[in-house]
């Protein structure tokens, strides 16, 4: 004879089971109407997704950092060869250090995203426990931005440490590779220049 509990496991097991047979039938159409929905937003044109792809495939960012950076000093005298020869590598480096600038503030815009629920959670935690003390009469002031600032680098010391000092290298990173850049693109101007002084003398 079967017994209650048994026939209650029974039930439960069978219904677990009908419950995951039905989740897996609407997979297939969960996962298309997923991609419907990712079809649905605004896409660049097909022609231009390609180039988009390009200008962001960079397989070695530190060995091209390195190279721009370990380029920028001409120790060869300004013959006018040397001078064409630094005039075409420059050309060719400040396309290179367009493109790291480029790809590294797609990563820097990312990271910030990713960083945004991270410091917001932390700082909500603390807005309440200092909401909690306000309405309990251990504060009299307003809270202000700097006081949520303050509690959240308490109640998170650590985690808040290491994602404030993230943000500031990283916003760091890409000024200095702005500056790179630019330093690049000048280099060409100032060597066009004098390739073009030498020819006319």
């Amino acid at each position: 004879m079967t017994t209650a509990p048994t026939q209650r496991r029974r039930k439960a097991a069978a219904s677990a089971e009908e419950a995951a047979t039905s989740l897996f039938a609407q997979a297939p159409a969960q996962a298309a109407a997923a991609e419907r929905k990712m079809q649905e937003l605004p896409e660049l044109a097909m022609s231009f997704t390609t180039i988009r792809e390009k200008v962001f495939t960079l397989t070695d960012p530190d060995g091209e950092y390195q190279h721009l950076e370990d380029s920028l000093s001409i120790r060869a005298a300004l013959t006018p060869g040397v001078l064409q020869a630094a005039l075409n590598e420059a050309e060719d480096n400040a396309r290179r250090a367009h493109k790291l600038y480029v790809v590294a503030n797609a990563d820097y815009e990312r990271f910030e995203r990713e960083c945004e629920p991270i410091i917001e959670s932390m700082r909500d935690a603390a807005t309440r426990e200092l909401q909690h003390e306000k309405d309990n009469g251990m504060r009299s002031k307003a809270i202000t931005d700097a006081d949520v600032r303050g509690r959240a680098s308490q109640l998170f010391t650590d985690e808040w440490a290491a994602i404030d000092a993230r943000r500031i290298k990283a916003n760091g990173m890409l000024e200095h590779l702005k500056v790179l850049a630019k330093l690049w693109e000048n280099r060409c101007y100032s060597l066009n220049g004098l390739n073009n002084a030498g020819k006319r003398s």
